[in-house]
């Protein structure tokens, strides 16, 4: 009778390792699948995001990533300069466009030679601005001289332009919309600083 008891265990023994083994191996499978799940729903957000696998474009000013709508930004009086930063360079990179108008969240009215006007009509005035492209950069020229009434002025063929006493306050004048060649528009709304700026540009200082 102990002689069938011994047996029997001994038949169970394997058994048991063989469960144990089946269990840590389903563990194993399914900590790979998830993984192998992930990296592939990474994959997919990675080939959104890039166009296809193709490239990817970003615009920087002063080392700064601008987002694809950019609040704040102060300009310098003198050249401007922003970098197209893409992570894999693809044909018809270099391709894009760099437009500037008037903001219309500015709200107010002036006179150009007597006639009212209103701001949040003016639409384009990319000329003002100077704007030289290049392949992997752009630079904004803004005249030492420069004032809204400036613009709008030349906006309006010379025309005398006369400003209310007060315009709107922390209001960016301008909007840029810089179109990139793998589809994504950034909008920068900008302004001009008053103060003189120093940009850093390795390897280049601009004043």
């Amino acid at each position: 009778m102990a002689a069938k008891k011994k047996a029997s265990a001994a038949r169970a023994a394997p058994q048991k390792s063989k469960k144990k083994k089946s269990r840590a191996g389903r563990i194993v499978a399914v900590i790979l699948l998830t993984v192998l799940l992930a990296a592939v729903g990474c994959g997919i957000y990675y080939a959104i995001e890039t166009n296809g696998f193709t490239h990817f474009e970003d615009v920087e000013y002063n080392g700064r990533h601008l987002g694809t709508a950019e609040r704040g930004v102060k300009l310098a009086r003198g050249k401007n300069v922003f970098e197209i930063k893409s992570i894999k360079p693809a044909a018809g990179a270099g391709k894009y466009t760099v437009r500037i108008q008037a903001n219309s969240e500015a709200k107010f009215t002036f006179q150009a030679d007597g006639n009212p006007q209103s701001f949040a009509h003016v639409g384009e005035v990319t000329e003002y601005f100077g704007i030289e492209i290049s392949e992997d950069r752009f630079e904004v020229n803004i005249p030492s001289d420069y004032s809204v009434s400036s613009v709008l002025s030349e906006k309006y063929g010379g025309e005398t332009v006369t400003l209310p006493d007060e315009l709107p306050k922390d209001t960016d004048f301008w909007i840029m919309s810089v179109g990139l060649s793998d589809g994504k528009n950034i909008l920068i709304y900008f302004g001009v600083s008053d103060k003189p700026t120093i940009s850093i540009n390795p390897p280049h200082i601009i004043f």
